[in-house]
């Protein structure tokens, strides 16, 4: 399945909570969702304690890297390639909730 066909198969799906808007190259997808950005210091020591690498992107300022495969923050949308650890999204999110307060 190319990217275009699986940004198509997305947009005609009923979604509820978020909302998927674009397939990149490497088939990381798009999502429009507004969040706070993570605490920085709090991001870096996890980066480090997991060896993972921390960078950027078009669009994405905080973009979290491990083999290949990244989670990015920017300002109205998040970006993810299908294989990024499913637990560390979401040890990465409770970072934005933690910076929240």
């Amino acid at each position: 399945m190319s990217p275009a066909v699986l940004a198509s198969e997305l947009r005609f799906k009923d979604w509820q909570l978020i909302q998927p808007v674009a397939v990149g190259d490497d088939y990381s997808v798009v999502v429009r969702i507004s969040i706070k950005e993570p605490d920085s210091e709090a991001l870096q020591l996890l980066c480090t304690e997991r060896g993972l690498r921390l960078g950027s992107i078009k669009n994405f300022k905080l973009v979290v890297v491990k083999n290949g495969e990244y989670f990015g923050i920017g300002k109205v949308a998040i970006r993810v390639t299908p294989y990024f650890p499913s637990g560390l999204i979401k040890r990465i999110l409770s970072l934005t909730y933690k910076n929240a307060s």
